[in-house]
């Protein structure tokens, strides 16, 4: 029985590829709230020697694969109680241009009462490098912010599965 959940459309530019019971709601619910619209954006040149692509390397410091979630979950959209839910965060990239241009991949493993499906989360548009700051503005008008140094982009994101931990930290490396 394959579900899709055409009204969990986020807000400000998430893109899902897998639209499947809980893997649309969670990659929807986790990545949701990662662009809060709105806010000022600025323009001005990139720099060379930041463009290029950067590999997930940790989440939260932990080696990836990295668990985010692990515990009973009520999934309203199907509706289904899960006794058991992993998320865990399987692979990630950013990718930055010359040009200014941003593409950002992230792989995640939904493990349900045993049952495992995969999802892939993307989102593409334009950044800037402000000193040890990257400001990420997506094609759908979402924008969030990341550190740049010494190569590593420590990327913050909401983790809203997790109120006593409402922030993930994906640190990807060149």
């Amino acid at each position: 029985s394959t579900m899709t959940h055409t009204s969990l459309a986020a807000p400000c530019g998430v893109r899902r590829l897998a639209h499947r019971g809980i893997t649309a709601l969670l990659v929807a619910a986790t990545v949701a709230a990662v662009t809060a619209c709105g806010g000022d954006s600025s323009t001005g040149p990139s720099s060379d020697k930041r463009t290029g692509a950067y590999e997930l390397q940790q989440v939260d410091g932990n080696a990836v694969p990295a668990k985010i979630y692990h515990g009973p979950y009520f999934d309203a959209a199907t509706p289904h109680f899960y006794n058991q839910l992993i998320v865990e965060v399987t692979t990630g990239t950013i990718e930055l241009d010359e040009d200014g241009r941003f593409r950002i991949e992230l792989g995640y493993r939904f493990t349900g009462d045993g049952q495992a499906a995969l999802s892939e989360l993307e989102d593409e548009g334009e950044y800037q490098v402000e000193g040890g700051a990257i400001q990420f503005q997506s094609d759908d008008g979402g924008q969030y912010s990341a550190t740049l140094q010494k190569g590593t982009i420590d990327l913050p994101l909401p983790n809203t599965l997790k109120q006593e931990q409402p922030i993930v930290r994906y640190s990807f490396r060149r």
